[in-house]
């Protein structure tokens, strides 16, 4: 459990989600996603990904990000796909 804030991730983020692998998926609705990574502390991140249009999403901007039955799912503007 996340007590208080992260010291080294700042974005805003409406949505976030945690995948079975225990990464945490982060939508931010003008610039793309991220995928998180705790360390054991759950005060900081160990590893952060970005991802956007080039990375396999549809879009850049105005991405959302859900777990579906275990599979990560977008949902932009245009479109829903599954991206893992």
């Amino acid at each position: 459990q996340v007590k208080g804030p992260v010291d080294n991730f700042d974005e805003s983020a409406r949505l976030f989600f945690e995948d079975v692998e225990g990464y945490i998926w982060v939508s931010h609705g003008f610039k793309g996603v991220y995928r998180l990574k705790f360390n054991e502390a759950k005060d900081a991140f160990t590893e952060q990904r970005f991802f956007k249009a080039e990375d396999g999403f549809p879009q850049s901007e105005l991405i959302n990000v859900f777990i579906i039955q275990n599979r990560l799912v977008s949902v932009s503007e245009q479109v829903q796909e599954t991206f893992r």
